[in-house]
Parts: structure tokens; C-alpha cells; sequence
């Protein structure tokens, strides 16, 4: 550091930590706090899960002297550039916030799969899941400020929003996070595992009442780029919809699993869609002859509330009596 050039920063570190009550060793000088019916003294031990290091971009070596090319664009991702990073980064003095805490903004996720971090000067890493692994980066000419971005409503997108005074225009910025819009190679994965994480954030979705229009819209995407399969999120989507423990919630989640279906397969082939039509009538129509069943028997309380996972056995063994149909609609009963 030297003093005459004033303050300068050569690099960004993103850090996690987390913290664990464990017990405090004592010397057996102080005898056991048990021995006097006490209770072991407890510490706040933090530890650090995350400890990721980063670079800055070659535009904020010098951000003084830095002219952007001319075919260079207002935002640049990390996957599009391919300037060399600088090891060394200099701000000048009177540039720098007085508190520290400016100098970076951290967004989390609605689902908390997901993390932002907002750098001076309009660098944006996106993070997902425990291990913060680098799902994109970008760079926006924002001066000397920070533009953080935000989250949408299931997570699956992220977006910012800046204006351009140079060319007094609004520009804004979505960037699809589940699936990542560039994969990295070194962690590739199946095509399963991400299906399986897309369906897991419909459901999370339906579960806390917030809307799921970027999980359709990422779905979409990443169906068009080779990533997952349209009808292999759907029958993970079915699947899990016949797992669910209680009849009120299939209930409660059929229309708008309903719907997630028919949004993802808007604007695909017409046979996908009459399948999924088919499969929505059929089930309605078990549905209807459930509840007719139900009404038809006198004590419809014997019936057994899931008689798709009973065993043989167990329907072998129901009593006559327990499946007698009120009299006065025999007639109306059609074989």
C-alpha cells in the first residue's frame, strides 16, 4: 500500500459463515459445572463455509482513464468477455464511499437457492445453492454506484434495470438462473438432475402461493436450448402429484398443476397437448365417479380413503356390507 497513490482494492472476496453453539472446554481447575447442577457454558463458534475470490474486469483497472471501445456494449456478461482480468484494482480517493458497506449489496432469493452480489461500480455475480456456485456474471456502466438486481417471484430469473446517460436509454437485463443460461463444463449434469430441480421450484411455488410464470418462461428456454425435456418436467410433475399423502391436497394442487402444464406446452405440437387434454378429462372423470361411488353407498364412511395404494390382499378382504348401495338408486344405476 502505498499512501501516495491513495486507496486501491485488488479484488472482491465473497465469504459464508456460519455459526454453531459448542461447549467451552474448561481447565479442570474450575471443577465441572454439572458437579454443582449447573449447565455447561456454551460458545458462539462461527466457521466459514463459502470463501470464493474475484477478480475485477479490465474496465475498472483504471476507471478514470477507462474510454469503452465503441462496439462495446453498455453491459457485458462474463460469458461474452473476453477482456484479460486485471490483478490490480485503483480507485480513486474521492470516488470511494465513506462506509465500507457501500461497496457491495448482497440480494438473496425468495427460495434462498439463489444469492446476487452487487460490486461498486456495476460488477453483478449470481450464486446458487450451498456452495455458491457461479451461475453467471455481468458488468453494467452505472459510475460510480451499485446495481443490484432483483429476483423473481420463484427465483428461476434475475434482472436489472439501469439507465444509459451517455445515450439517455433504459436498459434491462434477465438472466435466466435454473438452469444457468451458460453451464459450465467442469460441473455439467444430467439433463435428470436438472428436470428433477425445475419441477422441485413449481412445487415450491405452489406450496408458498407465490406465482410461477419464470419457472414456465425457464422451462421453456432451457427446453430450447437442449437442456430438459417439456414432457419429462411434466411426468415428474404427474408423478409427484400422484405421491402426495392426502386427497385434499391433490385437490388443492390439481387446476394449477393443471395450468403449469398447459402454459409449458403453449405454442409446441398439438399431439402434446391433446395428450395432456386427455389426461386432464380422464382424471376429472375418475374424479366425478369417486364422488358418485361415495354418494351411492349408505355408509360411505367405510370406504377406504386410498384405494390405489392398498394392497390386494386388503381389497380382497372388504365386507359385503361395507359396499351396500342405497336402495332407491338401484335404478338409476347403470352397468
Amino acid at each position: 500500500y502505498d499512501p501516495d497513490e491513495g486507496p486501491s482494492i485488488t479484488g472482491w472476496r465473497v465469504q459464508c459463515w456460519e455459526s454453531s453453539l459448542q461447549p467451552v472446554v474448561l481447565h479442570p481447575i474450575f471443577g465441572s459445572p454439572s458437579s454443582f447442577g449447573g449447565q455447561p457454558p456454551m460458545q458462539t463458534v462461527w466457521s466459514t463455509r463459502v470463501n470464493k475470490s474475484i477478480t475485477p474486469t479490465e474496465d475498472l483497472k483504471n476507471p478514470q482513464t477507462y474510454v469503452p471501445m465503441p462496439t462495446t456494449s453498455d453491459e457485458r456478461s462474463s460469458s461474452e468477455c473476453s477482456v484479460d482480468r486485471a490483478n490490480r484494482l485503483s480507485f480513486d480517493p474521492y470516488d470511494l464511499p465513506n462506509d465500507v458497506r457501500q461497496l457491495a449489496q448482497i440480494v438473496y432469493s425468495a427460495h434462498g437457492g439463489e444469492v446476487a452480489v452487487a460490486f461498486l461500480r456495476g460488477g453483478v455475480h449470481i450464486f446458487s445453492g450451498p456452495n455458491f456456485d457461479q451461475v453467471d456474471s455481468y458488468h453494467v456502466n452505472v459510475g460510480s454506484s451499485i446495481a443490484p438486481p432483483a429476483f423473481s417471484s420463484s427465483s428461476c430469473c434475475l434482472a436489472s434495470v439501469w439507465h444509459d446517460t451517455l445515450k439517455d436509454r433504459t436498459i434491462l437485463k434477465i438472466i435466466r438462473v435454473l438452469p444457468p443460461a451458460i453451464l459450465n463444463v467442469q460441473t455439467k449434469v444430467s439433463s435428470a438432475v436438472w428436470e428433477r430441480a425445475i419441477a422441485d421450484r413449481f412445487w415450491w411455488s405452489l406450496m408458498a402461493g407465490v406465482d410461477w410464470w419464470d419457472a414456465v418462461g425457464c422451462t421453456q428456454s432451457a427446453a430450447e436450448d437442449g437442456i430438459v425435456s417439456l414432457n419429462s418436467v411434466i411426468a415428474l410433475l404427474d408423478t409427484d402429484f400422484h405421491c402426495l399423502p392426502t386427497m385434499q391436497q391433490r385437490q388443492q394442487h390439481c387446476p394449477n398443476l393443471d395450468r403449469i402444464k398447459c402454459r409449458l406446452l403453449e405454442g409446441t405440437n398439438a399431439q402434446d397437448v391433446r395428450a395432456l387434454v386427455l389426461d386432464m378429462q380422464a382424471r376429472l372423470l375418475l374424479d366425478m365417479l369417486g364422488k358418485g361411488i361415495e354418494s351411492a353407498l349408505i355408509n360411505p364412511s367405510t370406504l377406504l380413503p386410498e384405494p390405489w395404494q392398498a394392497s390386494s390382499e386388503l381389497l380382497s378382504n372388504i365386507e359385503p356390507d361395507k359396499m351396500t348401495v342405497d336402495p332407491a338408486l338401484l335404478p338409476s344405476i347403470q352397468v
